[in-house]
């Protein structure tokens, strides 16, 4: 497959009007008339010609390409035209009947979305002076107030979502569906440019005769209108063989061209990172150590540091009844000493009684001597 960037889109794309839905709405719209529509068309078998309606179950093989073209040109599945779903199925059964992988490449050197038209649905035309298959007499008609609905059987859950749950495809018509004109022609690989030249040798096949044969892969396989088909197919397969061959060995020698004229570099290299990581161990191990003897001895400062403040605590009991004791000692002596100096003033009253009392009476334990003279 290649990737979308090397499909070319077309001149004026910014310029084109948004696709916002269908002009005709749907002519089934209560329970009833889809019931009336799915007693009114039958199944389609193969062996009527001029049946109205296509309605089939789609295989988990079926959708080789689809789901790829449906996100390339984000449109949903009902935003295709029919007549477009019948050239894309039939290049998926030409594949399948030469045994080879459908290309978007390919394909799209073959046909191209011509142009875009606001409410319409997207179309695939024949590039000028190709195609693979011969053009339809008219064009599907009928279908605009119809409508198809698109759903997953039991198991077949990746048909329609990848592994995350993404949907690979629009599920309802997209504003923006792109315009693809073609295929850069140095973006193809040899394989594709074998597959397109071998396509081109076709004379246009009758779509609607190999539609016929989709379920008969003998009788598909007989149909395809090509001389030594299946040898041309077997040479286009052992060129892409040989070229993948090549593209190993090629990518083989060059790598080990690159790991000659580098070993040496890559060896001093290795042995540079192994010193060094030698020497990050060692490192490692020596702060590990340092952070060892720090923690032991941030647990000493914790265990003397709690210690202290225990002393502390203790001390400052001490001291608070050594002030009372102080304070106690104070009041005692200043107790005393004025007991002791009354005591003086009775001894003294009686050892001179004539001492005139008025006098006595101007002595205060309080009082000084200064001058000669009570204070």
């Amino acid at each position: 497959m290649i990737a979308h960037e090397s499909l070319i889109a077309g001149k004026g794309l910014d310029r084109l009007v948004v696709l916002t839905g269908m002009d005709i709405a749907s002519k089934f719209t209560s329970p009833e008339s889809i019931l009336h529509f799915r007693e009114g068309y039958s199944l389609y078998n193969g062996d009527g010609e001029d049946e109205l309606v296509i309605v089939e179950t789609v295989r988990a093989d079926d959708l080789v390409t689809t789901d790829t073209i449906l996100r390339l040109l984000n449109v949903a599945p009902s935003q295709f035209h029919p007549n477009s779903w019948a050239f894309v199925k039939g290049y998926e059964l030409l594949c399948y009947a030469l045994d080879l992988e459908p290309s978007l490449g390919v394909l799209f050197s073959f046909y191209h979305v011509k142009s875009l038209t606001p409410g319409r649905l997207v179309s695939l035309c024949a590039q000028p002076n190709k195609g693979l298959f011969k053009l339809f007499a008219s064009n599907f008609k009928n279908y605009q107030d119809s409508f198809f609905r698109v759903r997953y059987g039991p198991g077949l859950h990746s048909l329609m979502y990848d592994t995350d749950g993404d949907r690979l495809f629009p599920f309802y018509w997209t504003e923006d569906p792109r315009v693809i004109k073609g295929v850069y022609d140095d973006v193809l690989t040899s394989f594709e440019k074998e597959m397109i030249a071998f396509l081109e040798s076709f004379n246009l096949i009758d779509i609607k005769d190999l539609l016929r044969r989709e379920t008969n892969a003998k009788c598909l396989t007989n149909f395809i209108p090509v001389t030594d088909a299946e040898r041309t197919v077997t040479e286009i397969k052992k060129q892409w063989a040989d070229e993948v061959d090549r593209l190993k060995k090629t990518h083989k020698e060059a790598l080990a061209e690159m790991r000659g004229a580098h070993g040496r570099e890559i060896a001093e290299l290795r042995k540079k990172h192994a010193d060094e990581k030698a020497s990050l161990r060692t490192k490692a191990a020596i702060l590990e150590a340092e952070v060892t003897t720090l923690e032991v001895l941030r647990n000493n400062l914790i265990v003397s540091l709690t210690q202290s403040r225990k002393d502390i605590s203790e001390l400052e009991e001490d001291v608070d009844e050594l002030e009372e004791t102080n304070t106690a000692l104070k009041q005692s002596m200043a107790d005393k000493y004025v007991d002791g100096f009354w005591s003086s003033i009775e001894q003294v009253k009686i050892l001179f009684p004539e001492l005139d009392p008025d006098v006595l009476d101007q002595v205060d334990v309080m009082k000084r001597i200064k001058d000669g003279k009570l204070n």
